[in-house]
């Protein structure tokens, strides 16, 4: 008896482990300040940043100057208020937001686009993570926590920070006929469980027939200015701003 109810335990508590951190860390995000995450975008196979323009908008007559995620900052507060700063070739910025009313597109030498429409100017996500990822992270974690078979695999470090050690989590999808990539590595604060790192691995990305990683990392946490995610905060006071009809 002593036995079986040690295989038990040994069966179950990494899974219990697993369901109780990723509870934890939507906890941690519903809960959460002001949250800065970095975008990269890394061959699957090689593991180099990605520099192409693959996931991206077209910003311009110019093809080769388009806004590439790779290198984009990633500002979040509660639900629905994002900010999404990305870089052209030149080093231009274009810049997506939401204050959670308004939704509302920044490009280089062109108006400033502004709707009430909920659906307007979001980040076009790629086809394995059109039904998984948002940008409210807690909403991404219970996608997981529901169509994903999750492992607690312990405290561990990341490379870009060595001298930490966060909780990992590793995910592998149960549906295949859930669009979403098969594999998702998940790094949390050990004791808060705040969101630190989430890696989707071979994601397809527009335009680009070579698998991709698509990370985010957190930065920072500092609190930002009140007024962040509204478009005013992001453009000079004389910019032609274009208010579209609601939809």
């Amino acid at each position: 008896m002593i036995i079986i109810s040690l295989a038990i335990l040994l069966i179950y508590l990494p899974s219990n482990k697993a369901m109780a951190t990723i509870d934890q860390m939507i906890s941690a995000i519903e809960n959460a300040g002001d949250r800065t995450y970095s975008v990269i975008v890394r061959d699957q196979e090689t593991g180099r940043r990605d520099r192409g323009d693959a996931w991206s908008a077209v910003d311009g007559r110019n093809r080769r100057e388009r806004a590439a995620l790779d290198g984009a900052t990633l500002y979040l507060r509660s639900r629905d208020q994002y900010v999404l700063y990305r870089y052209t070739p030149s080093g231009q910025t274009v810049m997506n937001g939401s204050d959670g009313l308004t939704n509302w597109l920044i490009r280089p030498k062109r108006e400033v686009l502004v709707s009430n429409n909920p659906q307007a100017f979001r980040i076009p996500m790629p086809e394995d993570l059109a039904d998984l990822l948002t940008l409210d992270f807690s909403d991404t974690l219970q996608q997981i926590r529901e169509r994903y078979k999750i492992k607690y695999l312990g405290i561990v470090t990341v490379e870009q920070n060595q001298e930490k050690s966060w909780a990992y989590l590793h995910a592998t999808r149960q549906n295949r006929r859930f669009k979403g990539p098969r594999v998702i590595r998940i790094w949390a604060h050990p004791d808060t469980g705040l969101l630190r790192r989430i890696e989707f691995a071979d994601i397809q990305l527009q335009g680009d027939p070579e698998p991709k990683k698509l990370i985010f990392d957190l930065m920072d946490q500092k609190q930002l200015p009140e007024n962040w995610f509204t478009h005013i905060a992001h453009h000079s006071e004389d910019a032609e701003v274009d208010y579209l009809p609601p939809q």
